[in-house]
């Protein structure tokens, strides 16, 4: 007897960055083409319950004491796959992996967030330029496969 197993597990590591007192979006971005049929589970480092979403929408009962009023998510986006989670009121204690796990879908995306000190408003240099920082969106383009653009 031969048995043959798929495995379809998707797992690709996001670092973003923010400065305390900022909001951040955590991307989590499902795009196999089917509708996600489970729970979508969002955890820290400590396995903390950032959020939990489920066919009713997130469940913010369950949230962690450290994320209660400071996670939010986009439930008009879910039919697209899109579970991103924005956390609000950034603090240095924040900064740590986070992971969104799609079990029903053997999904994971693993995330590393760095909270660095205040923000500081930079003032353009002799030439008039400024420096570009990755938007959340261009960090979770970086971890699509290339196949869903040929």
């Amino acid at each position: 007897m031969l048995l043959v197993f798929k495995v379809n597990t998707a797992i690709c590591q996001v670092n973003v960055q923010a400065f305390i007192g900022d909001a951040v979006l955590l991307p989590c971005i499902y795009s196999q083409g089917q509708p996600v049929r489970g729970k979508v589970f969002w955890r820290d480092k400590d396995d903390n319950i950032v959020l939990d979403i489920g066919k009713d929408g997130p469940d913010p009962s369950t949230q962690n004491q450290k994320f209660r009023e400071r996670v939010f998510s986009f439930p008009d986006e879910y039919v697209k796959g899109n579970f991103s989670i924005q956390l609000k009121d950034v603090q240095q204690s924040d900064s740590s992996p986070y992971e969104c796990h799609i079990p029903s879908e053997d999904f994971q995306r693993r995330l590393v967030l760095t909270v660095s000190g205040k923000r500081v408003e930079a003032t353009p240099g002799p030439s008039g330029g400024a420096a570009g920082t990755p938007s959340p969106l261009h960090m979770v383009l970086l971890c699509l496969p290339l196949s869903l653009f040929f």
